[in-house]
């Protein structure tokens, strides 16, 4: 049997696509469309003795233009995507979620071969890192909608992938009733931030502004139920002047300390399931701002450091 085209020409896969992002491309592990164009039309009040709506009763209205990319976190790429998650702390950091933060605009291309996706004015409207035992890396996860995407050339400066972080080097120390900053052992965790951000279009087909709204951000993990960490549920159930979490990540090359001093717990007790599963405290802590005598206290910090 002979192809009628070259082989090799009429499919797409997965491990031809690439990515730019402020004119930074680097490997990636994954990108799903937010992208949409609604439809004006007005089916349910379509009164003329027809069931279906007729095609003239329909025209195009906005031009949603979104993306959610997941990528393994390594500090080159890291350095250059901290930036633009809408934080106080600009290109060399420390990053932190300041009182009057607003989004950052980038470009984005994102080449899925058979075309090249071209974004304008981009910013990130949730960002989330998360990571757990096994053999998969730390990843991180971010949202970003812009303002037009057309079809253009894939362009940006190659960045170096670097080291990986395993979740084996992670660690973390959550504030017990004591006010000691107690090391604990957890199998899972997950910070994650929304800006929901205040997208306005007025009457324009793309988006015209954004704003950063009622920001949100959490972190939740999972650690073993016996008695040196009773307190997760007992304690942190009727705090009143929250708790302290540290969680940091070091592949040895470069340390990440995500500080979060002032976490209200959400809390709920540990479930029983079989013979088999462990007795696990399930940990969610709402960051909250603080203030120290006059000064606001950042609900997240980001340093990163030279590994001890």
């Amino acid at each position: 049997m002979a192809f009628a085209d070259p082989i090799g020409s009429t499919i797409a896969v997965g491990r031809q696509a690439r990515i730019s992002i402020n004119g930074s491309k680097f490997c990636f592990a994954s990108a799903e469309p937010r992208s949409t164009r609604e439809i004006v039309t007005n089916q349910s009040a379509t009164l003329c003795g027809d069931i279906d709506t007729a095609i003239y009763r329909t025209t195009p209205g906005r031009q949603i233009v979104g993306w959610n990319v997941t990528i393994d976190v390594t500090w080159p790429i890291v350095e250059k995507v901290f930036p633009l998650l809408g934080n106080t702390g600009g290109a060399s950091g420390p990053w932190s979620l300041g009182a009057t933060d607003n989004l950052t605009a980038f470009p984005v291309k994102l080449d899925l071969v058979g075309e090249v996706h071209s974004m304008t004015n981009c910013f990130c409207s949730s960002w989330e890192l998360r990571g757990q035992k096994g053999s998969r890396p730390v990843q991180m996860s971010f949202e970003f909608f812009g303002e037009t995407e057309t079809a253009g050339s894939f362009t940006g400066t190659e960045v170096a992938f670097g080291a990986e972080y395993a979740f084996t080097q992670s660690s973390m120390t959550i504030e017990d009733d004591a006010d000691n900053n107690q090391a604990r052992a957890f199998d899972r965790f997950i910070l994650a931030v929304k800006n929901n951000p205040v997208i306005e279009y007025n009457n324009s087909i793309t988006m015209t502004d954004a704003l950063i709204g009622n920001r949100e951000a959490m972190f939740a993990t999972s650690v073993p139920y016996v008695a040196a960490d009773k307190d997760l549920y007992m304690d942190h159930r009727d705090s009143t002047d929250g708790r302290a979490v540290v969680f940091t990540l070091d592949n040895g090359e470069k340390e990440l300390e995500f500080n979060m001093p002032a976490c209200q717990p959400v809390t709920k007790p540990a479930s029983a399931i079989s013979k088999l599963e462990q007795i696990r405290t399930p940990v969610t802590m709402m960051l909250m701002r603080d203030d120290d005598s006059g000064t606001r206290v950042s609900p997240l910090t980001i340093t990163a450091s030279t590994s001890p």
